[in-house]
């Protein structure tokens, strides 16, 4: 192809129209790519960018939340859809039924929880009054029998008493008065009919804390006290839109009849010691005006009868002989004890029968007695009949039992009722309808009580020593089954005193491991620790001597000093070593 020329005019018009091209495609790319698709256009056509719409957004909102928190219902008259059956004597007389025929009217009565009147207010849930200071004590160190405890639909109370359910307690009753009186006023003054409001118990919580070697207080621990009876599974209703289901309603109902039981009451108030066989036996709180006894008789109409082994004559009367059971017959009859007074009166027949070739005069004494106690009983079961205390006590006992104490350590305790809410699954009663799903009231806490300090269950004492071993040899003496047991260790700086080891136990020899630890630890072992003797009325020292000296730490972190010298001639020593079972 042939080439031509072109001229300047025509080069330069070319890039020009290239420049314009490029110039109106930048500005489309600009305007509809990138600006336009980042705003919107609001009602007032205005476009806005992200910016200014979120600055829109946030004024409406602010304004929102102004009108609504001053915004008020418009007034509405709302019109009485039965206005006559209000004014009417007899609501039947709008239906223009004649009166002298038969009829039913069907009503709504007011519930029996409130008070008389036609409107039914809803009401704040009733506070739980506190109880007294509680009271330690009694407290001992028992073998008990414990067994899972039985369920409260079970009659049983006596099962599980086998070997693997026998163990070695420290033990301790807390108890405390709680005024049903103040309960049941508090009740009628917040609108409820006391007629039908009584106090429903769930039991005593407790809590309890240990004194520190320096005089202060851990914090306060939860127990978890031992019982013959276990607790029903509590409910759990659900309020939903100010209703309760039905299924709830039913299950809430089952568990307040199983709790009404009167015998079910009294397990949970006044829960009864596990039955033991050996070692301290457990006796009922003696509350001086306060008889607890008479308590129980609120809950056992009409035959009020007494529950407790020292009632039964199953307190330990192994030391008695026929007289003594005799006399404690008659004392049990004269205070309407009749099953204490039964059960004595058997024992002692036993005896006359056992012992009656040996001595067949005196049993013949003895015989005529028993029979004339025998019917002074059957008349005092009239004339106690009639002694039934009228009314009820003003005042209840609560108790739980601590069984996890260890020896040689200080406690104190504080507790607090628990009381049925009788409002639970009844939320149209209520202020708050939420209150409806709780099934227990929780008094205040008590203040703390008395100090008590539990024995120690475990005792050692320095035997003899080795200095050129760096130890000593020491006995420990442990409570094992009702009796004291011991063995021998040695020990050195550093080491625990005491260990398992196998010894023969009660009651037939049987040779088995048996836990000796005492809680202590070796600090420090002087064998040069100089001393010097005193006389027993202590003006005189004797000769200056040396001997051994064990410093130790207790489980509760007190520091202690035991001299080899003072040990081997100490009456605690030699009582120890005579308490010692012997197989």
């Amino acid at each position: 192809m042939a080439k031509q020329a072109v001229g300047p005019v025509v080069r330069h018009l070319e890039k020009g129209v290239l420049a314009a091209a490029a110039a109106i495609f930048l500005f489309v790319v600009a305007t509809y790519g990138v600006v336009s698709p980042n705003k919107v256009a609001l009602e007032s056509d205005e476009p806005v960018g992200p910016t200014g719409v979120d600055s829109k957004l946030r004024d409406a909102a602010e304004r929102l939340v102004q009108r609504l928190q001053t915004a008020k219902p418009k007034e509405q008259e709302v019109q009485d859809p039965l206005p006559d059956i209000q004014l009417a004597g007899d609501p039947l007389e709008l239906a223009k039924v004649p009166p002298e025929l038969p009829r039913a009217v069907m009503y709504a009565p007011v519930p029996p929880e409130l008070k008389g009147g036609d409107q039914i207010d809803r009401r704040p849930l009733i506070q739980v009054a506190a109880t007294e200071k509680p009271q330690v004590g009694p407290s001992g160190r028992s073998g008990a029998y414990l067994p899972p405890p039985e369920p409260f639909t079970s009659s049983s109370t006596s099962g599980g008493q086998t070997e693997a359910s026998l163990r070695d307690i420290n033990w301790v009753t807390i108890h405390a008065l709680f005024n049903r009186e103040e309960q049941e006023r508090r009740a009628q003054e917040a609108g409820w009919d006391p007629s039908s409001w009584k106090a429903l118990f769930l039991g005593l919580e407790v809590q309890r804390r240990e004194q520190r070697p320096d005089g202060s207080f851990t914090d306060w621990q939860a127990i978890d006290p031992v019982t013959r009876r276990l607790p029903p599974q509590y409910p759990a209703p659900k309020v939903i839109d100010g209703a309760v289901r039905p299924e709830d309603r039913q299950e809430v109902v089952a568990f307040k009849d199983l709790i009404s039981k009167d015998e079910n009451q009294l397990a949970l108030m006044r829960p009864l010691f596990p039955q033991t066989a050996y070692g301290d036996q457990w006796e009922y709180p003696k509350l001086g005006s306060n008889d607890v006894l008479v308590m129980d008789c609120d809950y056992q109409q009409p035959d009020c009868k007494c529950r407790y082994p020292e009632c039964s004559g199953a307190a330990d009367t192994s030391q008695l002989d026929v007289a003594g059971l005799l006399d404690d017959a008659k004392n049990a009859i004269a205070d309407c004890k009749l099953d204490k007074a039964k059960g004595l009166l058997d024992k002692a027949r036993d005896l006359i029968t056992k012992d009656a070739y040996n001595q067949p005069g005196k049993v013949s004494r003895q015989q005529r007695e028993l029979d004339d106690l025998g019917k002074d009983l059957e008349k005092a079961r009239a004339t106690c009949a009639e002694q039934k205390p009228a009314g009820r006590s003003p005042v209840q006992v609560l108790w739980a039992h601590d069984d996890t104490l260890e020896g040689g350590r200080t406690y104190q305790y504080r507790v607090r009722p628990r009381i049925f809410n009788q409002y639970c699954g009844k939320p149209a009663l209520l202020e708050n309808a939420k209150d409806a799903e709780q099934v227990e009231l929780d008094g205040p806490w008590s203040e703390p009580s008395d100090l008590v300090t539990v024995p120690e269950d475990t005792h050692f004492f320095v035997k003899s020593s080795r200095a050129e071993r760096r130890e000593v040899t020491v006995q420990v003496f442990k409570w094992y089954r009702g009796q004291w047991l011991d063995d021998s260790f040695s020990v050195s700086v550093g080491e625990p005193v005491g260990k398992e080891s196998r010894v023969k136990v009660p009651p037939n020899g049987d040779r088995i491991p048996v836990l000796f630890e005492t809680g202590a630890r070796i600090v420090d072992i002087d064998f040069r620790r100089p001393y010097r003797t005193r006389s027993r009325r202590g003006n005189k020292l004797g000769p200056m001597g040396q001997t051994t000296a064990l410093v130790y730490v207790d489980a509760s972190g007190r520091l202690h000093e035991r001299l080899e010298a003072v040990d081997d001639g100490s009456e605690a020593y030699r009582d120890m070593k005579s308490r010692v079972w012997k197989p």
